[in-house]
């Protein structure tokens, strides 16, 4: 009742007044802030201090990430992005919004399925935005979510591109993270292109091969400590096993059953 008394100008203090307070309760709680982000978002946007309103509208978009409330998460980052869009252009304003496009396209994509326009409208947006601010991580972020969307509907060639620029993007940053996830794209892709590139072979570090220990990792320094080390050998003919190198390995493991039973696996 009295809050309906209030003019404008009134509602808006008190709404700062507001936020103010509970942004001093949980100064010192950052875990429980996720919790109330969102009534700081709505606080401070009433109150028209868009620059805090941003900030809490992400906070309370990663936190409804986390609880799988992802219809709350796209309401979030997407009014993030409305208040944003009444800020000066500027490189800061560039930055927040890679951001909130990026967070957007991840609960779209959880809401709508991987080959969502929307989720590829907003990692599109995402891809221009950081070429203005060369954000390397973030540009890997989304040429991922690219190369999922345009693998996942079948077009390959443009996701090949992608995987390739992924690669190029790894190996520039020098972050091995990010080139193991750029070498799944790349072979993710040419399996389903259905194109033969090579053979993948163990050699070495399998089940148990004699070595220190069994697995060949606990102790060993080098990978000539693994135990047995073959180069590419033969040992399948005519679909059938080459029994005397069947039997080579029996005498070099002290696990004959599960090793056995592993070389059979990769060989089917």
């Amino acid at each position: 009742y009295l809050y309906n008394r209030l003019n404008d100008v009134e509602r808006a203090m008190l709404h700062e007044d507001v936020g103010n307070v509970l942004e001093e309760l949980y100064r010192d709680r950052a875990e429980e802030m996720g919790g109330v982000a969102g009534q700081l978002a709505r606080h401070f946007q009433a109150a028209d201090i868009a620059d805090k309103a941003i900030d809490y509208r992400y906070q309370a978009g990663q936190e409804a990430l986390r609880l799988s409330a992802n219809q709350e998460a796209i309401e979030h980052f997407a009014q993030g992005l409305t208040l944003l869009a009444t800020l000066p252009d500027t490189q800061d304003r560039v930055q927040r919004e890679l951001a909130l496009r990026v967070a957007l396209a991840v609960p779209i994509t959880a809401a709508h399925g991987y080959t969502s326009s929307q989720a590829e409208r907003e990692y599109a947006l995402a891809w221009d935005l950081c070429k203005r601010v060369g954000d390397t991580t973030q540009l890997f972020t989304t040429l991922y979510g690219l190369w999922r969307y345009f693998l996942l509907r079948s077009e390959l060639s443009r996701s090949g591109l992608l995987a390739d620029q992924l690669m190029e993007l790894a190996h520039t940053a020098g972050d091995c993270d990010l080139l193991v996830e750029a070498e799944r794209a790349v072979g993710v892709n040419l399996f389903h292109a259905g194109e033969l590139v090579g053979f993948g072979a163990a050699r070495a570090h399998w089940n148990d091969i004699g070595a220190m220990d069994p697995g060949s990792t606990m102790s060993s320094q080098n990978i000539y400590q693994e135990g047995l080390r073959l180069g590419p050998t033969r040992i399948v003919s005519r679909g059938k096993p080459i029994r005397e190198w069947y039997d080579h390995f029996r005498l070099n493991t002290r696990i004959e059953e599960a090793t056995i039973g592993d070389l059979g696996a990769q060989i089917a």
